[in-house]
């Protein structure tokens, strides 16, 4: 026969009995697997209830294949045999992972409401009322306590179970229900009797580790004699090594002492030297600068004068080339004027001219017809003659008029002439003005150029002596900061003194110091002979 051990644990159960009220111990709870392979192979799953204070609180389980199908049956399980083990100990571990996060204030609820759900459930059994409040009790009790809970009813017959309760905010629901049996003499007797043995093992093996430890401690106290004896010779040694050590000590520290004061007092004086050709040599730039930076703000300050006059008077130029070519565009504006009246006037002297001949051309018809009338009236002759007469009088006149319009017309084609050539001289007029005008108007564009160069270069030379001027204050924050510098510098100086002077304290104080140690070491009275060092 085999044994395979599943479980073995300490875990606290919820103890039920009919007599007392519900309680929370430790229990063992060992699982075994014993396989028999002859005559017939055959498993059986061991549970076993123990307690170290109690040694006769034993409780056993022997869970067959045959008994477990009835097990099955009876709590509709959903495995086999062969998983069961397996499946039983998963819920142990629950339990215990629920009793370590939920801790013992929690258990002790929970164990409250799983009692009060059994007495509710008991109590519903035998009558049908009363049972609101419990399940209140337990739902309220299953939202603190840990989810998974064992259970251990023992009751009056002698029939204990074994119960996995998974609680929950609606209701405590047993997962598995096991039936165990108290032990009687014989299981009880063996279960002591290997109790004993194990005792009995444990207490040869702390017996010997007993006096492994006592012989170990002996050797340690003879090596810890040893070891005063040497200690007490090197404290005898260590104690003319610190006295030698400490005149020495006093001989070195009195040379560095002074070594110490006479450097002081070197470096002292040099960093009062150094301040001091520092200051000439910053006072001396400092002078230079702004001497060259006058001499260049008053050679900037004639230049800009300079560039101001050129600015105006290229200024007053342009304004003069602006009021000429004003001028020449007046001109050129009545010039035009002129051209268009007489352009005008010459039109006029046309339309009078067409139609002093057209009245001269009626007036030859109109006598035309009248010799018709003289040449077929005879008997009018003379009032025709007459009528001639009138008529050629008419004509001499008309001649005469036509005669002065043709002088006129002469007159006015000479005017024409005239306000042509008048007009053609207007246009070179206009032509030349309109020359000079963008001849002048190139020379005020190039002035313009000259004036924004001017004006740039004047810029220029103003943000050059703004730039002087910035120089110049950065000049002299530099010599306040040479001088704030100086100030730090002897700062320091008035430091090291001090320094100086409280390492000369200190000197004083370790020669105190030294002197009191070496009056404790010699009056310090030589240890006892019968003390004895154990090391920890």
């Amino acid at each position: 026969m085999s044994t395979e051990e599943l479980f073995r644990r300490a875990l606290p159960l919820l103890i039920s009995t009919p007599s007392s009220d519900d309680r929370v111990e430790i229990v063992n709870v060992s699982v075994t697997l014993e396989v028999v392979t002859a005559p017939l192979h055959k498993k059986t799953l061991v549970v076993l209830l123990t307690q170290d204070e109690d040694p006769f609180f034993l409780y056993r389980l022997k869970l067959g294949e045959a008994d477990f199908q009835h097990l099955k049956n009876e709590q509709n399980l959903l495995v086999d045999f062969g998983t069961f083990p397996a499946k039983f100990v998963g819920l142990l571990d629950l339990c215990v992972k629920a009793h370590e996060d939920g801790g013992g204030s929690s258990m002790a609820a929970a164990a409250a409401a799983v009692a009060a759900d059994f007495a509710m459930t008991a109590g519903s059994s035998a009558s049908g009322g009363g049972g609101s409040h419990g399940a209140g009790t337990g739902a309220a009790a299953a939202s603190t306590g840990p989810p998974f809970v064992v259970n251990f009813v023992l009751r009056d017959d002698g029939h204990c179970r074994l119960n996995i309760v998974e609680t929950n905010p609606f209701k405590h629901l047993t997962h598995l229900s096991l039936r165990v049996l108290p032990g009687d003499d014989e299981a009880i007797k063996a279960y002591l009797a290997s109790c004993l043995r194990a005792l009995t093992a444990s207490n040869a093996d702390l017996s010997a580790e007993l006096e492994h430890t006592r012989k170990a401690l002996l050797q340690r106290s003879e090596s810890a004699e040893a070891q005063l004896q040497l200690r007490e010779q090197e404290l005898g040694q260590l104690r003319k090594a610190t006295s030698e050590q400490i005149a020495g000590l006093r001989a070195a520290q009195a040379e560095e002492l002074a070594a110490v004061r006479e450097r002081a007092v070197r470096e002292a004086s040099e960093a009062q030297q150094m301040f001091e050709r520092t200051r000439r040599q910053v006072q001396a730039e400092h002078d230079a600068e702004v001497r060259r930076l006058e001499l260049r703000v008053s050679e900037l300050e004639e230049e800009g004068k300079f560039t101001r006059a050129q600015a105006l008077k290229v200024e007053a130029e342009r304004n003069g080339v602006q009021a000429e070519l004003r001028e020449a565009e007046s001109q050129l504006r009545v010039a035009t004027h002129r051209g268009h009246e007489a352009e005008r006037e010459r039109d006029g002297l046309a339309e009078q001219l067409g139609e002093l001949e057209k009245t001269l051309t009626q007036h030859k018809v109109r006598a035309a017809s009248l010799g018709q009338m003289v040449e077929g009236k005879e008997d009018a002759v003379s009032k025709v003659s007459q009528m001639l007469e009138a008529a050629s009088s008419q004509k001499a006149a008309l001649e005469r008029s036509c005669e002065l319009y043709r002088t006129q017309n002469g007159k006015l084609e000479e005017a024409l002439r005239g306000t042509a050539s008048e007009i053609s001289k207007g246009n070179e007029i206009i032509a030349k003005l309109q020359s000079e005008l963008r001849s002048y108007k190139a020379k005020v564009k190039l002035k313009n150029v000259v004036v924004v160069q001017q004006e740039t270069a004047l810029a220029e030379r103003n943000a050059e002596l703004e730039r002087l001027h910035r120089d110049l204050d950065s000049a002299r924050r530099t010599v306040t900061q040479r001088e704030e510098q100086i100030g730090s510098m002897q700062q320091q100086l008035q430091e090291a003194i001090v320094r100086v002077e409280e390492s000369q304290q200190l000197v004083k104080t370790n020669e105190n110091v030294i002197a009191w140690l070496n009056r404790q070491v010699a009056e310090q009275p030589p240890p006892p002979p019968d003390v004895r060092y154990f090391p920890h």
